[in-house]
């Protein structure tokens, strides 16, 4: 057991506390030289990141201030030692992976979730993708935030109106597919455009009337929906729509 840090302890064995103010509770953890204001209690923890903690088996703590939990994560970029914190730093990190019985070193590494100091919160989806991480919640560049969830399709579902000759509008419920333009082509006869957003083969429709008239949406090119509105007749009429919900799903 070493203790070279001023100011800090080590309790259990085979420990190496080194920085400023750091300690260590258990049995083979390490913090860094480098490393101030850090505590660590488990076993096979590495401490490096400054006034950072880890609680578990066979961690790693790299962000400054970060705190990780629960056993073999992958480390994750961070600022090690006593520089200044990097919006970039992983703050908090729960790791999954799996340890040696016996040992309790890390045999294999992954992680379950995990928040940046940008905002940026992750979770595990797919395992060994970008450091077992995918987003699911992320803090856009103007400050608003967005759901990056995953689901194995994007989707544009709207209610929308049409009135006299003009372009239908649309009240936007959802729509990770992005700027789609909505236009009038001729009486009942509507599009939805997008470059490339609508792969044929990959789009699905649904349209639900609500009064008495006919709907037929289908997409022509990979850049077109066509909404046709029908009277009882079977004629292409304007005037019909009114908050009627149209769903577009592109799958993956």
């Amino acid at each position: 057991m070493i203790n070279t840090s001023a100011y800090g302890f080590a309790h259990g064995g085979a420990l190496n506390v080194g920085g400023f103010g750091s300690s260590a509770i258990g049995y083979g953890n390490t913090i860094n030289s480098t490393t101030n204001y850090s505590f660590t209690s488990g076993r096979n923890n590495v401490n490096k990141g400054t006034g950072s903690h880890s609680f578990g088996l066979a961690l790693q703590a790299t962000g400054a201030g970060a705190l990780v939990v629960g056993r073999a994560n992958v480390e994750m970029p961070g600022q090690i030692g006593s520089g200044a914190p990097s919006a970039n730093d992983w703050l908090f990190l729960v790791g999954n992976g799996t340890v040696n019985n016996s040992t309790l070193a890390a045999t294999v590494r992954s992680n379950a979730f995990g928040v940046q100091a940008n905002g940026k919160v992750t979770i595990n989806t797919e395992p060994a993708t970008n450091n077992n991480l995918q987003k699911l919640y992320a803090r856009n560049d103007d400050g608003t935030f967005g759901i990056v969830t995953r689901v194995p399709f994007k989707i544009y579902s709207v209610l929308i109106s049409q009135s006299g000759t003009n372009t239908p509008t649309a009240i936007t419920l959802e729509n990770s597919i992005g700027a789609v333009t909505l236009s009038r082509v001729s009486p009942g006869i509507y599009k939805a455009t997008l470059s490339a957003a609508f792969p044929v083969g990959k789009t699905t429709f649904s349209m639900t009337p609500t009064s008495d008239f006919r709907l037929s949406v289908k997409n022509d090119t990979n850049n077109t929906v066509t909404i046709s509105v029908l009277d009882n007749q079977g004629i292409p009429t304007d005037g019909l729509l009114i908050s009627n919900p149209l769903e577009i799903k592109v799958y993956n």
